[in-house]
């Protein structure tokens, strides 16, 4: 879920379980061409939201993976779109 705010977007999701090693952490990725355009990593946190800084009234897309300590990724989130005030 994306909320958008003055210059910056609030993001937030359902934690992932991990029924081995467990949940590290998660890493957060934008794209700014789109559904099909390439992410990149944003940033990384332990819990499950973060508040990015984004460019006011620009389209960006946001999609969250989860990794363990053994290093293991998830799949990526569906991708949310926001536009920051």
């Amino acid at each position: 879920k994306a909320n958008a705010a003055k210059r910056k977007v609030n993001l937030t999701w359902t934690g992932s379980t991990d029924s081995g090693s467990g949940v590290a952490g998660y890493r957060v990725y934008r794209s700014s061409t789109g559904l099909e355009g390439s992410f990149t990593l944003l940033t990384t946190t332990a819990s499950t939201s973060a508040s990015v800084q984004a460019p006011s009234g620009v389209a960006l897309w946001y999609r969250v993976t989860a990794y363990d300590v053994a290093g293991n990724h998830s799949v990526p989130s569906p991708a949310v779109r926001a536009v920051a005030r």
